[in-house]
């Protein structure tokens, strides 16, 4: 599934605010919750800024991962996603089968 084409900070905060009410299985999940916890910016000391983007690095993808999923159910949500539930319960479904893989 394609999402609409979105500014990442915007998807950074959505991943923020569906953090607040999800539960990830720190057994089942611990690579997830370590990529989470690693996903930064780079600092500019000489600057004192963080830079715009985040780092592209191992933690990137299960973060990106993460990210795309809360805009997903944001959508879903609001009722403007292409997504039907039964399409939505195959992508939780996957998700989690493949969480520590």
């Amino acid at each position: 599934m394609i999402l609409p084409k979105s500014e990442i900070e915007v998807g950074i905060e959505m991943a923020r605010s569906l953090l607040s009410v999800c539960y990830i299985d720190e057994r089942k999940c611990s690579r997830l919750i370590k990529c989470l916890e690693c996903y930064h910016k780079r600092y500019n000391a000489a600057m004192n800024i963080y830079s715009i983007a985040p780092v592209h690095d191992w933690s990137s993808h299960f973060a990106d991962a993460f990210r795309y999923c809360s805009m997903a159910r944001a959508l879903y949500r609001s009722g403007t996603s292409i997504l039907t539930a039964e399409d939505w319960r195959k992508v939780r479904e996957i998700t989690f089968l493949h969480a520590d893989s």
